[in-house]
C-alpha cells in the first residue's frame, strides 16, 4: 500500500510540475493560437488540406531554427543559414537537372557539402580567434555568389520528379517532409539532452569558464555546433527542393530573421534560459 501510495504522491508532483512548467505554458499558446486561426478562417484552417499546406511549410522553418539554435547554444550566431541553405538546395537542383546525377546521390552530396562548409566554419572560427557573427558574414557572402554562379538567373526545375512526389506525399494527411522536421528534432533532443557529447556542448555555451575547468574543449564543441548546424540546414535544403516547383537564386533569402524567432523566444520563456526543441517545431516566424 505505501508503495503505490508512494507512487501516486511521485506522479501527482511530476504533473504539478508540469503544468507549472514552461512547456504548459508553451502548449496552451499553440493551442489558443491554432483555434484563433481556425475561428479567423471560419474553419477552414483546420480542414484537411488547410492543415496539410500548413505543416508542408512549417519543414523547412523548422529545420533552419533547430540549426540555428544548434550555434546559439554554444553562444555563437549563424549568419550564413539563408545562404547555405539556398545554396545547397541550387546544389542539388544542379546536379540533378543539369548533370544527371541520381536524386539519392544528388541529396546526400548537397547534405554533406552543407556539412563540410559548416565544419569549416567551426574551424575558422576556433583557428582565427575571430568571432563567429564576422566568420558567418564572411561565409554569407561568399555562398550567396556560389549560389548565383550555380544558377544565375535562371530558375531549376527539371530535377527528380521523385523527388517533388516526395515534397507532395502526406500520408494520413501529416507531410513527409513535416515527419523529418520533427525526426530531426527529436534526435537532436536526444543528443543534447540524453548524450554525454550533448551535454559538453550545451555545457560550454552555459559558461565556457567552468567547462574548461572541467577539461571540456570549448573550441571543440563549438566546431562540432556548427558542423550540426550545416548538417541540419542540408536537411533544410532538401526539404525546401522537395516541396518547392524549383529553385533560383531566392531560395534561403528570407532564412536568417525566422531562424532566429522560434529559439530566441523559446529561450526567453524559459527560466533556464534553454531552447526546447519541440518548442521550436512550432514558433518557426
Amino acid at each position: 500500500m505505501n508503495t503505490i501510495r508512494d507512487r501516486g504522491e511521485r506522479g501527482a508532483a511530476v504533473l504539478r510540475r508540469f503544468s507549472r512548467s514552461t512547456t504548459m505554458t508553451l502548449l496552451c499558446v499553440v493551442l489558443a493560437g491554432y483555434l484563433a486561426l481556425g475561428l479567423a478562417s471560419s474553419g477552414s484552417f483546420l480542414e484537411g488540406p488547410s492543415v496539410r499546406t500548413f505543416l508542408r511549410y512549417l519543414a523547412t522553418p523548422v529545420l533552419i531554427g533547430l540549426a540555428q539554435m544548434v550555434a546559439l547554444c554554444v553562444g555563437q550566431l549563424n549568419l550564413a543559414v539563408g545562404a547555405l541553405g539556398g545554396f545547397t538546395a541550387c546544389l542539388m537542383g544542379v546536379l540533378m537537372a543539369d548533370q544527371g546525377v541520381p536524386a539519392g546521390v544528388a541529396v546526400a552530396a548537397g547534405v554533406l557539402a552543407a556539412t563540410a562548409i559548416g565544419l569549416v566554419t567551426g574551424l575558422c572560427i576556433v583557428a582565427t580567434k575571430i568571432n563567429g557573427f564576422i566568420v558567418t558574414l564572411g561565409t554569407m557572402t561568399i555562398l550567396q555568389g556560389a549560389q548565383y554562379w550555380l544558377v544565375g538567373t535562371r530558375t531549376v526545375d527539371g530535377y527528380s520528379a521523385g523527388l517533388k512526389d516526395l515534397g507532395r506525399a502526406a500520408p494520413l494527411n501529416v507531410p513527409l517532409v513535416f515527419v523529418t522536421a520533427l525526426a530531426a528534432a527529436a534526435l537532436l533532443a536526444a543528443f543534447l539532452y540524453r548524450s554525454t557529447a550533448g551535454r559538453r556542448l550545451l555545457a560550454a555555451g552555459g559558461n565556457p569558464l567552468a567547462a574548461r575547468l572541467s577539461g571540456i574543449s570549448t573550441d571543440r564543441q563549438i566546431v562540432l555546433a556548427h558542423t550540426l548546424s550545416g548538417l541540419l540546414i542540408g536537411v533544410a535544403a532538401l526539404t525546401a527542393t522537395a516541396s518547392l516547383p524549383g529553385v533560383n537564386r531566392s531560395v534561403g533569402g528570407d532564412w536568417l530573421l525566422p531562424s532566429f524567432a522560434a529559439p530566441s523566444s523559446a529561450a526567453w520563456r524559459s527560466p533556464e534560459g534553454r531552447s526546447p526543441c519541440w518548442a521550436r517545431c512550432w514558433r518557426p516566424s
